[in-house]
């Protein structure tokens, strides 16, 4: 079983959690839910007192009568991994019960493409949270519902691997029961190289949101490689690069894409667009994180 490794850190536990849930469910209750089939969702992974606002959009859209299995792409950013890893493990565990995994499933996709797809110790698993941070998420819309998921990390793989990979996952996302999770951060300050912000006198978080905006803009054509091109132009180091390419390339028929909320969280600094306090070695990019959700919509 993969065990909830970061529940208690990453996300609260027991009430703590469901009142967390039901609170950041509530506040978007105004929520106006796009026409088409949803196919597939983007959420961020993160700290969840920084982008649970921002998650739960992308979540608030799901109808969980209408989906029994769930393949969840993520980045595995703890090690170097060449492939796409599926854990390997029957049940995944969260504080509000435990989701099933398709494991026979995942050994048809791991036997028939080896190339491809290798199995992940669930140890390994457990130091990496892009999966894990939208599972609570998905037990709370889905709750006691029989529902299985194919979690998958995607690793350091080429564009045409991804494809390939793409090519392999498309008939299961085509499955009208099946729904898409892709977890992904935008910018990142940290590992962002400040070459490459835009020149002006503008804000360096209002840098990161033209950066930002213009990755979810390329995305939003449905071109895969509109998407590459403006990765290569703007250098926005968003961790689920290749996940969204993937899930680009997996889709099927004619579908739209919604951007429903965007944020952006300044390390050690509740406020955004408050002054950042540096020191000598540190500016304000080291501080930003941004974040967004959005949906692929079928016509």
């Amino acid at each position: 079983m993969l065990r909830a490794a970061h529940a208690g850190s990453m996300y609260p536990t027991g009430r703590a959690l469901q009142n967390l849930l039901d609170d950041t469910f509530g506040d978007v209750s105004d929520f106006q839910q796009p026409a088409g089939t949803l196919k597939v969702i983007i959420s961020p992974h993160g700290m969840y007192d920084n982008c649970s606002k921002t998650a739960v959009h992308s979540f608030k859209l799901v109808n969980p009568d209408k989906y029994n299995n769930i393949v969840i792409l993520g980045p595995f950013l703890k090690k170097y991994i060449k492939m796409c890893s599926i854990v390997n493990a029957n049940r995944c565990e969260t504080p509000l019960g435990l989701i099933n995994i398709s494991s026979d499933l995942a050994r048809s996709i791991v036997d028939d493409n080896s190339d491809l797809f290798s199995f992940i110790d669930v140890n390994e698993c457990e130091a990496e949270q892009s999966l894990e941070a939208v599972l609570p998420f998905v037990k709370y819309v889905f709750r006691e519902r029989n529902i299985s998921i194919l979690p998958i990390f995607v690793g350091d793989i080429s564009y045409e691997s991804a494809k390939a990979v793409s090519s392999v996952l498309s008939p299961i996302i085509s499955n009208p029961e099946t729904l898409l999770i892709v977890t992904s951060t935008l910018c990142r300050g940290e590992l962002f190289d400040k070459e490459h912000l835009p020149n002006g006198n503008a804000s360096t978080q209002t840098k990161f949101s033209l950066i930002d905006h213009e990755t979810m803009d390329a995305i939003s054509t449905r071109n895969p490689q509109e998407f590459v091109d403006s990765i290569a132009k703007s250098h926005n180091n968003l961790s689920g690069e290749i996940p969204i390419y993937i899930a680009m390339n997996s889709m099927r028929g004619n579908y739209s894409v919604h951007w429903l909320h965007y944020s952006q969280h300044c390390k050690n600094n509740q406020q955004r667009h408050r002054s950042i306090f540096r020191s000598r070695n540190q500016d304000e990019t080291d501080f930003i994180v941004s974040y967004a959700s959005g949906a692929f919509i079928l016509e």
